[in-house]
């Protein structure tokens, strides 16, 4: 049975106006770092609190471990920072109702990839971007 279900979609226009990129911060020493996949909740709770944390996760492009954190509060934004394929990093300031869509869209991720492995079903999941914003579309079984 194929379920599609479409999570939540972040309007362009907040995105764009709330995240600012800026120069890369300092991050933790990787191997001393939990994965992100083992406590998924964590990392969610953190930024919904904007209170510091790190993990570490696998890049979909590359495959290989890169650091994913919350810095802590910068003003009225909340700072994030994660490491990227060759050599990036992706450093964000967000505000408060971009940050709770982010929080709302992983919470919602760790509920399906859970359903998923309940059904023992393979759980693919693409982004879809354009104008309007961003779509996340997860799809169970084949």
């Amino acid at each position: 049975m194929n379920i599609k279900l479409l999570s939540v979609v972040l309007a362009g226009a907040a995105v764009a106006g709330a995240a600012y990129f800026l120069a890369p911060e300092a991050s933790s020493s990787e191997a001393d770092l939990p994965e992100c996949i083992v406590a998924p909740l964590a990392y969610a709770n953190a930024l919904e609190a904007c209170e510091p944390y790190s993990c570490r996760f696998k890049h979909p492009f590359d495959g290989k471990s890169h650091v994913r954190s919350v810095i802590g509060r910068e003003g009225d934004l909340c700072l994030t920072w994660q490491s990227m394929p060759n050599d990036g990093t992706e450093t964000c300031r967000l505000d408060d109702e971009t940050r709770q869509v982010l929080v709302e869209g992983t919470r919602f991720s760790v509920e399906i990839y859970a359903l998923s492995k309940e059904r023992g079903e393979p759980l693919e999941s693409r982004t879809s971007l354009s104008d309007d914003g961003a779509k996340y579309i997860f799809t169970i079984g084949d």
